[in-house]
Protein backbone atom coordinates (compact mmCIF):
# COMPACT_ATOMS: atom_id res chain seq x y z
CA UNK A 1 0.00 0.00 0.00
CA UNK A 2 1.43 3.70 -0.73
CA UNK A 3 0.02 6.51 0.97
CA UNK A 4 0.45 10.35 1.03
CA UNK A 5 1.58 11.01 -1.82
CA UNK A 6 2.86 14.27 -2.80
CA UNK A 7 4.00 15.82 -6.17
CA UNK A 8 7.37 17.50 -6.87
CA UNK A 9 7.58 20.78 -8.35
CA UNK A 10 9.39 19.11 -11.58
CA UNK A 11 6.23 17.48 -12.53
CA UNK A 12 7.90 13.90 -12.79
CA UNK A 13 8.88 12.96 -9.33
CA UNK A 14 6.75 12.54 -6.15
CA UNK A 15 6.77 11.77 -2.90
CA UNK A 16 4.83 8.99 -0.61
CA UNK A 17 4.84 6.59 2.13
CA UNK A 18 4.46 2.77 2.29
CA UNK A 19 5.44 0.18 5.02
CA UNK A 20 8.61 -1.84 4.49
CA UNK A 21 7.79 -5.57 3.57
CA UNK A 22 9.96 -7.19 6.12
CA UNK A 23 8.30 -5.12 8.77
CA UNK A 24 4.75 -3.32 8.16
CA UNK A 25 4.57 -1.51 11.19
CA UNK A 26 7.78 0.70 9.72
CA UNK A 27 6.47 3.27 7.33
CA UNK A 28 9.25 5.00 5.40
CA UNK A 29 9.09 8.01 2.72
CA UNK A 30 10.09 6.58 -0.97
CA UNK A 31 10.53 8.78 -4.23
CA UNK A 32 8.99 7.89 -7.43
CA UNK A 33 9.29 8.80 -10.77
CA UNK A 34 6.06 9.05 -13.40
CA UNK A 35 7.98 7.58 -15.95
CA UNK A 36 8.50 4.13 -13.68
CA UNK A 37 11.31 2.16 -12.19
CA UNK A 38 11.59 1.35 -8.61
CA UNK A 39 11.09 3.84 -5.57
CA UNK A 40 14.25 5.01 -3.79
CA UNK A 41 13.43 5.06 -0.21
CA UNK A 42 14.44 8.15 1.54
CA UNK A 43 14.16 7.51 5.07
CA UNK A 44 16.00 4.87 7.56
CA UNK A 45 14.90 4.60 10.99
CA UNK A 46 12.38 1.93 12.92
CA UNK A 47 9.59 4.58 13.47
CA UNK A 48 7.02 6.17 10.96
CA UNK A 49 7.78 8.93 8.60
CA UNK A 50 4.63 10.49 6.99
CA UNK A 51 3.54 13.26 5.61
CA UNK A 52 5.91 14.10 3.02
CA UNK A 53 5.62 17.50 1.04
CA UNK A 54 8.03 19.02 -0.97
CA UNK A 55 9.00 22.88 -1.10
CA UNK A 56 8.00 25.33 -3.91
CA UNK A 57 11.19 25.19 -5.58
CA UNK A 58 12.54 21.81 -4.55
CA UNK A 59 15.38 21.74 -2.59
CA UNK A 60 13.73 20.57 0.57
CA UNK A 61 11.50 17.85 1.89
CA UNK A 62 9.38 17.92 5.09
CA UNK A 63 7.78 14.60 6.89
CA UNK A 64 6.36 14.22 10.61
CA UNK A 65 8.73 11.70 11.93
CA UNK A 66 7.72 10.47 15.49
CA UNK A 67 10.94 9.65 16.98
CA UNK A 68 10.28 10.32 20.67
CA UNK A 69 6.86 8.44 22.40
CA UNK A 70 7.20 11.68 25.68
CA UNK A 71 7.63 14.78 23.02
CA UNK A 72 5.01 13.03 20.23
CA UNK A 73 7.56 13.52 17.24
CA UNK A 74 7.98 16.84 15.14
CA UNK A 75 8.64 18.09 11.76
CA UNK A 76 11.96 17.34 10.04
CA UNK A 77 13.14 18.89 6.85
CA UNK A 78 15.17 17.44 4.55
CA UNK A 79 17.73 18.77 1.94
CA UNK A 80 17.83 16.56 -0.63
CA UNK A 81 21.47 16.66 -1.06
CA UNK A 82 21.80 14.68 1.88
CA UNK A 83 19.75 12.23 1.34
CA UNK A 84 21.27 11.32 -1.72
CA UNK A 85 24.42 11.47 0.34
CA UNK A 86 23.27 7.99 2.00
CA UNK A 87 21.74 7.07 -1.06
CA UNK A 88 23.72 7.43 -4.30
CA UNK A 89 21.33 5.99 -6.32
CA UNK A 90 18.78 8.63 -5.48
CA UNK A 91 21.31 11.35 -6.85
CA UNK A 92 19.93 10.96 -10.31
CA UNK A 93 15.95 10.90 -9.08
CA UNK A 94 16.33 13.75 -7.40
CA UNK A 95 18.72 16.12 -8.89
CA UNK A 96 16.31 17.01 -11.20
CA UNK A 97 14.46 19.15 -8.09
CA UNK A 98 16.94 19.78 -6.24
CA UNK A 99 20.00 22.05 -7.30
Amino acid sequence: MNWAPYPAPDGRHYVFVRPLTDNPSNWEIFLGDLEGGEPVRLTFNDSFDGFPSISPDGTKMLSRAPRDRLHGGALHICDGHLVAEHRPEAEALMGSFCP
